[in-house]
């Protein structure tokens, strides 16, 4: 087995994050209902599950997390994700009824806005530099498409006691036709439809 700083090594480790990432999201159903490109995004920037951690200090012992620390700490790091890239907003636009193509526009542009977002200024060389300025490029570049999905929802809110309206007009207006009154009455009665035609053109 190559050693742990080889290349090998660090590909054998990668593959056994995405494996364990993998099984957990499929396990605690965590993708289910969502966009897959939206899935596919976050996949990546989601860490790799922890299953011990080390206590405060230099010399502090490493403790093995249970099943349930485990699946608890990576839903939330998934999680945090979704918002970032703006899933709550996404499935509150699709539950209120908006738009499925206003919907559809909008994710694609959350999604390209999340994975690629443009980064201002020079760039640093610390990863941990890069890294809050691309989290602080993301929330910035994604505010704007999330109060559109987010205005978009509450509005249809507003909507529904339209079409409400609208639909008990168009129910009482069926009614009014079926019941026995003046021609509807004739034309529904055992005298009247085709036999009182025939008779009257007869």
């Amino acid at each position: 087995m190559p050693p742990p700083g080889s290349v090998a090594g660090q590909r054998r480790a990668r593959e056994a994050q995405t494996k364990a990432k993998k099984s957990l999201i499929s396990e605690l159903g965590l993708a289910e209902g969502i966009d897959p490109r939206v899935a596919e995004a976050v996949f990546s920037r989601t860490l790799a599950p922890i299953y011990s951690v080390r206590g405060p200090g230099a010399f502090g012992q490493t403790r093995k997390l249970t099943q349930q620390e485990t699946a608890e700490r990576f839903t939330k790091g998934y999680q945090a994700e979704l918002a970032k890239i703006g899933q709550p907003q996404i499935a509150e636009a699709m539950a209120a009824g908006s738009d499925p193509r206003t919907i559809e526009a909008l994710t694609s542009k959350l999604v390209s806005t999340y994975t690629t977002p443009k980064l201002k200024g020079r760039g640093h060389r610390s990863e941990q530099a890069r890294k809050i300025r691309r989290e602080k490029a993301i929330a910035e570049q994604t505010q704007d498409l999330k109060g559109v999905l987010a205005s978009d929802a509450a509005r249809q809110a507003s909507l529904v006691g339209i079409r409400r309206a609208r639909e008990k007009a168009v129910e009482q207006a069926t009614v009014g036709m079926t019941r026995k009154r003046g021609k509807a009455s004739l034309l529904s009665s055992q005298a009247g439809g085709a036999g009182f035609f025939q008779r009257y053109f007869g």
